[in-house]
């Protein structure tokens, strides 16, 4: 569609919408003044008649009440249907019908409201359609009769179709008018821009000495002084395009960096200065040889790969994308018995299962699809058979080896057996965290190795120019003389307007004292964080050591300067206790009060003491369940009065712990008034209790439990979780420092969970806590076992 007639059509479509909003708005108007039309008019005629026939509706003169109503409708017979009288009880005095009345307008008296002074009403029923107009009749301010005065519908809708059609000529008339300006309007924009059009099919053409008349000072005017100012620029960039390619080739012979620019062929196009002088070659011998000349890649991707799994202890397979073996480790011989040439180029599943498709559940899970779908390595647990027959269980991991286009080349695939016993085929055992690990730490290398073969035929170079790119690809490149030198090599395609590949466009930086320099930094940096860490260890140590010397000399100087005057006091509450007499009960009180808050002071006392001392414990192999059931009992009666409901999931043959029993009943029941507080309204707490092997920590907690338990190590873990209030996230790092608190003085002291860690790290354990604000708390113990039963 041309520009002309996109105008025309927009310019018209919105003369058509403003058509239709005028005509929705003198639709709306009309109806308006129908309403006031009978408002004004007729209610203003029938209250004049009902003044006038007031009196002989009061003295009940019917037939002088009925010749003044024939006489009213006989002048106005073109609007007026019927003309009513009612008097004050409701009874028809007089009416203008010769025929039956319809039974609708029998029913139209009823008495006025308080300040009423009309109503309108329209009635259509079996070919009748009045609006009738009801006043008062009255005598002065009493109400003694109704008037009806029935106004004929096709009366009003004679006046509105009048109206309206008038106003639909008007808005006809000015749309073909509108209609009219918008085509010269439109011919007036297009006849510039048509002119503008064959301009630039000129310049499109070549010919840049074409030039618009500018005849406006509109936006198409300043549109066509910017055309004349391109096609002058144009001209003179024409002019300076063959100097600045001499000069383009001047830079690029002087380039520092190795340049070269490679054929869609494979085939070197051309390449710099830098290049000849690196490799040692002239300029002739390298325009026109395969591209793969300059690079040390002499051994092919299989042996590269072969370098690298002859590396791994493990059983360790190159898979091809087709599922087959293409190279292979010394260990894995050794696992199945066979010979080297039966095993490479046959399908993975078939020389491992003797399967005649791709592993699948429910037996065995394939690692290397489930790598793929990941993008990560992927433990399971496979059956292989040997010679014999004989089942062999392992943990299998794979990864998925890319190349820096994207495209996977090869599955690096690494085996490792267990224990029939221990093995489990719905999760990696607990050696496959370390099997991944050491899957990741070959992969990288694998894959490098396997891509620079790769990327330097025709067949990587096809790749680049799908994926537009490669940066920084660490490779060799090797001189005339044979020596290699390592280089980074960055890439990029040139491609033309149809986006066909016209070439290659390569840049490669001589690495040699990049990798010297970045050998120093890394042993410098090595060295620097090695030290930080220790700073920061330190650090932390020192503050640590500082928070609790000063505890320490807190509650020294809370002992010496406190106990001894609430000793006092506490004697002398005794005394007065046993100097009352039974009818002094508020005195008793009181002093049961002051007694109480003593003893309260002196648990604080106590607090500090045992946040700061080190004590020794009296360990001995102990039943976890055991202390928690005691400590139950000990803060039961609180479940009662504040409606909280105990759920016990106790593991039943725990190992034993070697503990200190007191001390962890003070840590179990610091815990349950924790979470007891936390719930006002009362709820739930659930207890669990059960053991497992360190290494099979979830991550959020691996650090700490590294730090105190060795692998292995068996571990006994106790779970208080509540239904509480929860902890909010700012405060989740204050829970356990001294006197924090946001239950108020009158709740607690800040003590209980400082104190219940220092006796969790006297007992060498763990234990650390899990919230969300509104979602309870997860208090978490974990202890090491006894070694015994």
């Amino acid at each position: 569609m041309k520009l002309g007639q996109k105008i025309l059509l927009n310019i018209i479509f919105i003369i058509a919408m403003l058509s239709s909003a005028s005509i929705f708005a003198i639709t709306y108007s009309l109806d308006k003044l129908q309403q006031e039309r009978l408002k004004t008019s007729e209610v203003i005629f029938a209250k004049s008649l009902s003044t006038k026939l007031f009196r002989d509706v009061i003295e009940g003169k019917v037939s002088a009440i009925t010749s003044a109503l024939f006489e009213e409708k006989k002048l106005r017979e073109e609007k007026i249907e019927y003309i009513l009288v009612f008097n004050e009880k409701g009874y028809l005095l007089s009416h203008t019908y010769l025929g039956t009345m319809p039974r609708e307008i029998l029913k139209l008296h009823s008495n006025f409201r308080e300040g009423e002074k009309y109503r309108i009403k329209k009635i259509t029923s079996k070919g009748l359609f009045v609006f009738d107009i009801a006043v008062p009749v009255m005598e002065g301010i009493k109400e003694v009769g109704t008037l009806h005065v029935g106004i004929k519908g096709s009366y009003i809708e004679n006046l509105l179709e009048t109206a309206a059609t008038s106003s639909l000529v008007v808005i006809s008339i000015v749309t073909v008018i509108a209609v009219f300006l918008s085509l010269l309007m439109s011919a007036a924009i297009v006849s510039p821009v048509n002119k503008l059009n064959a301009a630039l099919i000129k310049v499109s053409r070549g010919n840049l000495d074409a030039i618009i008349e500018v005849e406006s000072k509109d936006e198409i005017g300043e549109l066509g002084v910017s055309f004349n100012r391109m096609t002058a620029d144009l001209k003179s960039f024409r002019d300076n395009l063959s100097s600045a390619q001499k000069y383009t080739e001047s830079i690029i012979s002087s380039m520092v960096d190795a340049l070269i620019v490679i054929n869609p062929d494979a085939t070197i196009r051309s390449v710099n200065k830098s290049t000849c002088d690196l490799l040692g070659y002239r300029e002739e011998e390298l325009v026109g040889k395969e591209f793969g000349l300059i690079f040390a890649q002499n051994e092919t991707a299989a042996e590269i790969a072969g370098a690298v799994l002859d590396q791994i202890k493990d059983p360790a397979l190159l898979i091809s994308r087709d599922f087959r073996i293409a190279r292979i480790n010394n260990a894995v011989i050794e696992m199945l018995g066979m010979k080297r040439k039966d095993i490479i180029g046959q399908c993975c599943y078939d020389v491992m299962h003797n399967s005649k498709d791709i592993c699948h559940p429910p037996l065995d899970k394939c690692p290397i699809l489930e790598g793929v779908q990941e993008n990560k390595p992927c433990v399971e647990t496979h059956s292989y058979f040997d010679e014999e027959g004989n089942q062999i269980l392992v943990n299998v991991a794979a990864v998925p080896l890319a190349d820096r286009l994207g495209d996977s080349i090869h599955y690096l695939h690494i085996t490792r057996q267990v224990n029939k016993k221990g093995a489990s085929r719905d999760g990696a055992l607990e050696e496959t965290g370390y099997l991944a690990q050491e899957l990741k730490k070959y992969a990288r290398q694998m894959a490098e190795t396997i891509e620079q073969k790769l990327i330097f035929d025709k067949t990587g170079l096809e790749k680049m120019a799908e994926s537009g790119s490669v940066r920084n690809l660490e490779v060799q490149y090797k001189t005339k003389n044979g020596e290699k030198i390592p280089v980074s090599f960055s890439a990029s395609v040139i491609q033309d307007r149809d986006n066909k590949l016209v070439g290659i466009v390569g840049v490669a930086r001589d690495m040699r004292q990049a990798r010297a320099l970045i050998a120093s930094l890394e042993k410098s940096t090595n060295e620097l964080r090695d030290l930080y860490l220790d700073l920061q260890n330190t650090h932390e140590m020192l503050v640590q050591a500082e928070k609790m010397t000063a505890v320490g000399q807190l509650a020294s100087g809370v002992a010496h300067e406190v106990r001894n005057p609430l000793g006092i006091i506490l004697q002398g509450v005794n005394y007065l206790e046993g100097r009352l007499s039974n009818g002094q009960g508020d005195i008793s009180e009181a002093l049961s009060m002051l007694k109480e808050s003593v003893n309260r002071a002196d648990k604080i006392i106590d607090g500090l003491l045992d946040f700061s001392k080190f004590k020794t414990l009296e360990l001995k192999p102990e039943d976890i369940n055991s202390i928690l059931d005691n400590s139950l009992v000990l803060v039961r009666s609180q479940f009662k009065v504040e409606n909280i409901e105990i759920i016990k999931e106790l593991k039943v043959g725990l190992p034993s712990v070697l503990a200190d029993k007191n001390k962890l009943e003070q840590v179990f029941i610091n815990v349950l008034l924790n979470a007891i507080q936390s719930m006002p309204n009362g709820g739930r707490i659930i207890i669990r209790s059960h053991d497992k092997r360190s290494g099979e920590e979830k991550p959020g907690i691996a650090r700490m439990i590294k730090d105190n338990f060795r692998a292995g190590e068996g571990m006994v873990i106790v779970e208080f979780e509540d239904t509480g209030i929860g902890i909010p996230e700012e405060n989740m790092k204050k829970i356990f420092d001294p006197f924090f608190t946001t239950k108020g003085q009158k709740s607690g002291t800040g003590l209980g969970l400082s104190v219940s860690r220092n006796i969790l790290q006297m007992h060498k354990g763990l234990i650390y806590a899990e919230s969300q604000a509104g979602k309870g708390t997860k208090i978490t113990l974990i202890l090491k076992t006894s070694g015994r039963g």
